[in-house]
This record gives C-alpha cells, sequence and structure tokens, in this order.
C-alpha cells in the first residue's frame, strides 16, 4: 500500500488489518498512511491506531445479529404454515 501511496500519488489510504505482536498476541488495527507536499519534496506519515475493542463490538453485535435473524426466520416460518394450511384446507 505504501507503494502504491507514492507511486500512484495516492493522498492517502486506510486499511484494518490484524497485526502479530513478537510475543504471538495480535490486535486490530487501522492503518493510516497520508502523503502531502512540502515545498520542493514530498512528505508522509503513518499512523496505527489499536482498534480491538471495536472490533470485539462488531463481532458480539454481528452474533447477536445473526441470532435475531435467525429467530425471526423460525417465526415467519412457524406463521406461515398454520395460515397455509388453512388457506388450502377445503371450505365446508
Amino acid at each position: 500500500m505504501q507503494d502504491r501511496l507514492w507511486a500512484h500519488k495516492l493522498l492517502h489510504f486506510t486499511l484494518e488489518t490484524c497485526l502479530v505482536r513478537c510475543n504471538g498476541s495480535s490486535f486490530w488495527c487501522q492503518v493510516t498512511s497520508i502523503r502531502f507536499p512540502d515545498e520542493d519534496e514530498e512528505l508522509g506519515y503513518t499512523q496505527l491506531e489499536d482498534i480491538s475493542d471495536r472490533k470485539i463490538l462488531e463481532l458480539s453485535l454481528k452474533r447477536l445479529y445473526d441470532a435475531q435473524e435467525t429467530i425471526m426466520h423460525l417465526v415467519t416460518h412457524d406463521l406461515k404454515t398454520p395460515i397455509a394450511q388453512f388457506s388450502c384446507s377445503p371450505i365446508c
């Protein structure tokens, strides 16, 4: 990404990735690199932000959403079945 930033004259990029520390533990990180002109040269800087807490929250919210979706599908199915049986039965 750094090569693209400089070679293609991109102003900036941001990405999220999981990095591994020397001790083997890992953490989620948002990487932001910015390129900017300064008189006759171009300068840049890269910032790493630990977003592990946000990623943990995102994953727990996704699990909650998936559970709600499953419940809604089950309820919808259970509601459709009696209605379909009732509408298909002969009229007396």
